[in-house]
């Protein structure tokens, strides 16, 4: 639903906007996103672990309001080290991109909401997960898009701020209003928090990364109309892991939850159940989205049949990555995340790679290519170590015991 949701608003700023305007837009989404992984500094991760491991007996309202009070701290730094740094002169680059000052007043809502999205799936309550993670927000915007008769990129950007600050509220009083307010135990709860929260910070970051970097290097290359082609591309080629995305917000708990009991088998049988069936129901929308991908892009627009390409490399690295399964879970929920944090880099590493060696000449062919090298290298060596460190392969149809 969320990636839906994503593709709706994409699909409303690409009707309502020409490709250009479209560009900007989604470059601002594209920074956002990199941003507000920075400053939730790895706590979306470390809840989702140890609210699992707990059968969601965790105390909500403490762990929320560490968090809420760690993101705002480490934003109130960065935001004096920002100031400090205009008044010296320096990363002036920054303060030009004319919706800098949007990113700063949204950073810390946005990134707060997408916690208690991670909170809520720890929690195994899927529906309000998915509320707070975006859909609400995009579909927002979608609905005042069709609605508006003038609107400008600026002013969409605003709106799209606002929700975000009236979602976070949202939250707080349903947390609250659920769980009352945080006790004396909320210096236990911090220690248990942020104790492992570096390494699922850098994993996080390197995803994040691997995601977005192909098209915020890319505009310094190509016009942002170039940008709405390849974003629109991506976006709508992350409709084919909306399954993955579904089952890994109902299993992502229950993993830490058997790894903690020891219960091995009943994972394995989780996992192999799961990749099967990914496997299965996403094969044939590959096939449909390849063969057809000029005549569905064209719905965004005649002009986005340029992008019919893009649409066919980014499909392919997301079937490798529904393949695999909830590969990266099994890992960060089971205590090996510095297994996981270096393979994740790695792949950041080869993205950058690719991307610094293949943009300037391609354009955004190069950043997708960057973008799918980058998923597939991860997904196969995460693949590698889960079968390595527990002996079974997370893909569809392979036995689970290790091989002789």
């Amino acid at each position: 639903m969320s990636a839906l949701s994503g593709l709706i608003l994409a699909f409303c700023v690409t009707q309502k906007f020409d490709e250009f305007a479209a560009g900007e837009f989604f470059l601002f989404l594209a920074i956002l996103g990199m941003l507000s992984t920075f400053f939730r500094i790895g706590l979306d991760n470390v809840i989702l672990k140890n609210v699992g491991i707990n059968n969601s007996k965790s105390n909500v309202s403490n762990i929320y309001a560490v968090s809420t009070l760690a993101v705002f701290t480490f934003y109130s730094v960065c935001l004096a080290l920002v100031y400090i740094t205009k008044q010296l002169g320096i990363a002036q680059e920054f303060f030009e991109y004319k919706y800098s000052f949007f990113l700063i007043k949204v950073l810390p809502f946005y990134s707060l909401n997408i916690i208690s999205s991670f909170l809520f799936q720890a929690q195994q309550k899927t529906f309000l997960s998915l509320l707070a993670l975006n859909i609400v927000q995009n579909l927002s915007v979608s609905i005042y898009l069709v609605l508006a008769t003038k609107v400008d990129i600026e002013n969409l950007i605003l709106q799209y701020q606002i929700l975000a600050i009236l979602i976070f509220i949202a939250i707080n009083v349903f947390i609250y209003y659920r769980n009352g307010f945080p006790n004396f135990q909320i210096k236990f709860e911090a220690k248990l928090l942020l104790y492992t929260t570096l390494s699922f910070w850098v994993i996080a970051l390197a995803n994040q990364s691997t995601i977005w970097f192909g098209q915020i290097y890319a505009a310094f290359y190509v016009d942002s109309g170039q940008i709405a082609f390849l974003s629109t591309a991506q976006r709508l080629s992350s409709v084919i892991s909306l399954m993955l995305m579904a089952v890994n917000m109902v299993i992502a708990p229950k993993i830490a939850y058997f790894f903690k009991k020891g219960a091995i088998s009943e994972l394995k049988s989780l996992v192999q159940t799961s990749t099967t069936f990914l496997f299965v129901f996403v094969t044939f929308p590959v096939i449909l989205i390849t063969l057809w991908a000029d005549s569905i892009m064209t719905l965004f627009g005649k002009q986005y049949s340029e992008a019919s390409e893009l649409l066919k490399i980014f499909c392919f690295a997301q079937l490798i990555n529904v393949m695999t399964g909830p590969v990266g879970f099994i890992l960060g929920m089971s205590g090996n995340e510095r297994t996981l944090r270096n393979v994740v880099i790695i792949a950041n590493i080869i993205n950058i790679v690719v991307g610094v060696l293949f943009i300037p000449t391609f354009g955004v062919y190069g950043a997708a290519l960057a973008t799918a090298t980058g998923m597939i290298f991860q997904n196969i060596m995460l693949v590698y170590f889960v079968y390595r460190k527990f002996s079974f392969l997370c893909l569809p149809f392979f036995k689970l015991e290790k091989l002789s």
